[in-house]
């Protein structure tokens, strides 16, 4: 309205100026038509902000966007609980010996085995220190009957016995021809036949024949 009004007023004084004195005003005309919307005028200031609206329903959930980049590794959880054994996988290879264990305690006596066969002899064994001498035995059946030895020196006559036998000692002791040897000792080793061991004392019983 107020736009509307103030070309009206500016009209009136025009038409007033060109004629003479004016009459008696006359009664209030009608309303004219309105005259078109001037210009917008100029965009005012930023008014104050009105109290929020109530909150609106909620909307459709969009797509969902990219995946963005991994963030930073965070902290170590605690452990879970202990979870189902899976099925068991396949026997993997042999790995490589490991280092041999300490020795166990020893086990409980078995039963005693079947007897085995007879082992492989193994090589003899160093010779052992010479033992004592042992008691002389008794004495052995004669043996065979030897070769003639050389005859040895005579040994000293010894004194005829009431009986008629005589002891001789010495390396080499024979009886006389009309002698009979009865008995012969060896200091060492055992006679053979009317002989000692070379090297030998002996002890013989001669008996007149």
């Amino acid at each position: 309205m107020r736009p509307l009004i103030l070309p009206l007023i500016a009209v009136g004084l025009t038409l007033a100026a060109c004629e003479g004195p004016g009459g008696p005003g006359g009664k209030q005309g009608a309303q004219g038509e309105r005259g078109p919307a001037g210009p917008p005028g100029p965009q005012g200031g930023q008014g104050v902000a009105g109290p929020a609206g109530p909150k609106g329903d909620t909307g459709q959930q969009g797509p969902t966007g990219a995946q963005g980049p991994p963030g930073e590794k965070g902290a170590q959880g605690e452990k879970g609980p202990q979870g189902v054994a899976g099925p068991m996988g396949p026997k993997g290879d042999t790995g490589q010996q490991g280092p041999i264990g300490p020795q166990g305690p020893p086990g409980e006596k078995g039963a005693q085995g079947e007897k085995g066969p007879q082992g492989v002899a193994g090589p003899a064994g160093p010779k052992g220190d010479m033992g004592q001498q042992g008691p002389t035995g008794a004495q052995g059946p004669p043996g065979e009957k030897g070769p003639q030895g050389e005859k040895g020196p005579q040994g000293e006559k010894g004194e005829a016995g009431a009986s008629g036998m005589r002891v001789l000692t010495g390396e080499n002791v024979t009886c006389n021809q009309d002698e009979t040897l009865v008995s012969l000792i060896c200091a060492s080793g055992s006679p053979d036949g009317a002989r000692c061991p070379s090297g030998g004392n002996a002890t013989a019983l001669c008996m007149r024949k």
